[in-house]
């Protein structure tokens, strides 16, 4: 078992308040947020969502095991279409769960993300042992949030 939480990427402050209204009621109580920060670190969303996106891990108090991420992905797509605006995404919502390490889902299906279901696959970020460990592969926001997961994964 691992606790639940969601990678929230957007410029809309009044969508992510009603994205997280919605997640509320699916999965319960959140136990933390980081502070939301600037995502500046690719220009790979840049055409889709515009300029000035704003990134905020927020953590549910909810236990889930790995396999539950194939179905909460699959929500968080069908979240991320109602609030489509000219058939392009305003918000990016992606989950995963922390353990003693930090696993997040995708559809993106890359040599070193394991497959966990139905075209669901799971990409560590971080491992959180005596500290928290980075890898080649690591988000640029998972990293500058380490030691947020790292004091979340003790909880």
């Amino acid at each position: 078992m691992a606790r639940l939480f969601f990678g929230i990427m957007y410029s809309d402050q009044t969508v992510l308040l009603k994205v997280l209204t919605k997640l509320k009621v699916q999965h319960g109580i959140t136990l933390k947020e980081n502070k939301e920060f600037d995502f500046d670190f690719t220009n790979y969303y840049l055409k889709e969502f515009g300029e000035n996106l704003k990134k905020i891990f927020v953590v549910f108090d909810k236990q889930i095991k790995l396999k539950d991420l194939v179905k909460i992905k699959k929500d968080s797509i069908q979240l991320e279409a109602e609030f489509k605006t000219n058939k392009k995404r305003v918000i990016n919502i992606d989950p995963g769960c922390i353990g003693n390490k930090v696993l997040v889902a995708t559809t993106k299906n890359l040599s070193h993300r394991i497959h966990i279901g139905d075209n669901i696959y799971y990409d560590k970020q971080l491992e959180l042992k005596n500290k928290p460990i980075t890898f080649k592969t690591t988000f640029a926001d998972y990293k500058k949030s380490k030691e947020f997961f790292f004091k979340i994964s003790s909880l």
